[in-house]
């Protein structure tokens, strides 16, 4: 059983409390009475984070003290400009994977300053970065996206923006090249609460002369890409991405047939698809289980949400797989945005820039912003579950309609 957290002095009788604003002034002196170092060793638990849940039901992830110091010394090696100047913002909850590891514990390690909100709001982020000075800011797609939109971006001084990292999923072009603009690289990621959050991430340089990419690497973590029978693919060529380092959770709390699935020969396997070229830059193409198999063929919602998210009105898109009578399955995409928005026109857009196969047959107009969890990823169950009878009420949209 895991104890719950005692926040107020004098809850646990005998334990004393110390103010984390106070840990400055014993830093290199000796402990404060009644403080004595902890006798745990490096491959205890030392916390279960669970997994966001948005494309099945969420599991406890166990993470050991070694697991996050050791990803901490990798992900500081990636920037010797990272230390106790460094302003950091994460406009997300800090339960989650990017919160607890690139917040708390990685801020706090290098003796910066973290900044956060209970709920995320653009314009409340934009101030944040522009009035605090902030150097090192991660968010996923949509942030990133929401924030570049607003009608003070233009004229925000984001000099102090060293650091921007975007993860969770797909980037488009457009967004990318608006912080681009403003004279900031967004570096991508690739990462999973399992590896202790980031697995792959983009340098500067990396980013700057492949933005589509998530760069070549950590310098402790190891991936493979293979193909079902576990052999490894060309270079290019997309298959199941496989990661190892220093970062790998212990396991699924209470969960030992996932845990036994995801762990196999010292190797994650992480459910996701992804391709790495002859120069090392990985690409990430979506989850294993998100594929949309459509007359034989796998579709990649990102590769159509990316496409939805080029087209000016669209604030958000998200595809995902429903029953079809002629294709099995075929692709349909919620978008929301600036009206009006029509789903033909959408269609017309997409049929443009992607091969036939690879089409939403149903796109579905959405009146409100896309459903999220609490990490600001889109809820796909709850897409799914809304929309599986979208082939009885709408016509399938064909290029000769």
């Amino acid at each position: 059983r895991v104890p719950r957290l005692a926040l107020l002095e004098g809850a646990v009788p005998g334990t004393p409390r110390l103010d984390l604003a106070d840990l400055a002034t014993f830093r290199g002196a000796s402990p404060p009475e009644g403080f004595r170092r902890a006798g745990v060793c490096s491959d205890a638990v030392a916390m279960i984070i669970y997994t966001s849940g948005s494309t099945s039901r969420p599991k406890g992830a166990m993470m050991a003290h070694g697991n996050y110091l050791a990803k901490y010394h990798e992900l500081r090696m990636l920037d010797a400009r990272l230390g106790p100047q460094t302003r950091s913002l994460m406009p997300f909850g800090l339960h989650s994977s990017p919160g607890l590891p690139w917040g708390i514990l990685f801020t706090t390690t290098l003796g910066g300053t973290l900044y956060f909100t209970r709920k995320y709001k653009a314009e409340r982020t934009l101030r944040t970065l522009v009035e605090q000075r902030i150097d090192f800011f991660l968010g996923v797609p949509m942030v990133f996206d929401q924030v570049s939109l607003l009608p003070g971006f233009a004229a925000a001084d984001l000099s102090a923006l060293t650091f921007a990292r975007m993860g969770g999923a797909s980037a488009s072009r457009e967004t990318l090249m608006r912080w681009s603009r403003k004279g900031v690289t967004v570096r991508q990621l690739y990462g999973m609460t399992e590896m202790g959050g980031g697995a792959i991430i983009a340098t500067e340089e990396e980013a700057s002369a492949h933005p589509d990419s998530c760069g070549r690497g950590l310098p402790f973590t190891r991936m493979r890409i293979v193909d079902h029978a576990g052999e490894e693919r060309a270079p290019g060529e997309p298959g199941h991405v496989l990661l190892r380092g220093p970062g790998m959770m212990a396991g699924y709390w209470r969960d030992p047939a996932a845990t036994n699935a995801a762990l196999v020969d010292g190797w994650m396997h992480t459910g996701d698809i992804g391709s790495v070229d002859k120069d090392g830059y990985f690409r990430f193409v979506d989850r294993a289980k998100e594929m949309i198999k459509s007359g034989g063929y796998n579709v990649s919602p990102a590769e159509i949400e990316a496409v939805l998210m080029d087209h000016a009105g669209v604030l958000e898109a998200a595809a995902f797989a429903v029953t079809d009578d002629r294709f099995g399955e075929a692709a349909c995409a919620c978008v929301f945005g600036t009206p009006p928005l029509d789903a033909k026109a959408l269609f017309a857009h997409c049929a443009a820039r992607l091969a036939g196969f690879k089409l939403p047959r149903y796109i579905v107009v959405l009146d409100a912003p896309l459903p999220r969890l609490a990490n600001e990823k889109v809820d796909r169950r709850c897409l799914k579950r809304d929309h599986a009878d979208v082939a009885r009420r709408q016509e399938r949209l064909s290029a000769s309609a």
